[in-house]
């Protein structure tokens, strides 16, 4: 299931536990990671975590020329919607 965005802006940018909020939002998992721009290019970690049992999903990490950006953002979506809560761990 994914939320809306209004059900999760009050989450953007909070120093506030991932795990905590995907618990208060009732979800099965969370998406977490960082970016970062060095240069021209372009750092982003990303893992799905299982709220239930706090252990990754699946996990990722991009290094990518920023020209190159929307190219990868598919990429993602595609890698990270084949991680399935109901089946992984």
């Amino acid at each position: 299931m994914l939320l809306p965005t209004s059900s999760v802006r009050k989450y953007a940018g909070a120093a506030q536990d991932a795990i905590v909020a995907g618990r208060e939002l009732r979800v099965e998992a969370v998406l977490e990671g960082n970016i970062q721009r060095v240069g021209n290019r372009i750092r982003a970690t990303v893992q799905l975590v299982s709220v239930r049992n706090e252990a990754p999903l699946w996990a990722e990490k991009f290094d990518v020329e920023f020209r190159d950006l929307h190219g990868r953002g598919r990429r993602l979506g595609t890698s990270g919607a084949s991680a399935d809560p109901e089946t992984d761990p």
